[in-house]
């Protein structure tokens, strides 16, 4: 994972942050669905659906916690 500035996810502001975390979800998304032709026929249906988005929401935020700890892991030479 590419981190901002000085080591860390934190951002000079919002936009950046936003920009930063699309950056970091797409290779995530392409992980979980890798057929492109799949992803385009879903993306209607996910982008509509507020189920579905939290879902993906939710996912996102248990992967960033896991980078975390990965981080902080090699930060402390665990």
């Amino acid at each position: 994972m590419e981190l901002a500035a000085n080591g860390t996810l934190i951002t000079a502001t919002p936009e950046r942050r936003r920009a930063h975390a699309l950056k970091t979800a797409r290779p995530v998304v392409r992980a979980v669905q890798p057929d492109d032709d799949m992803r385009a026929r879903l993306r209607p249906e996910h982008a509509e659906n507020p189920d579905s988005l939290v879902s993906a929401r939710s996912e996102l935020a248990l992967l960033r916690t896991a980078a975390r700890e990965l981080l902080h892991g090699m930060r402390s030479g665990a």
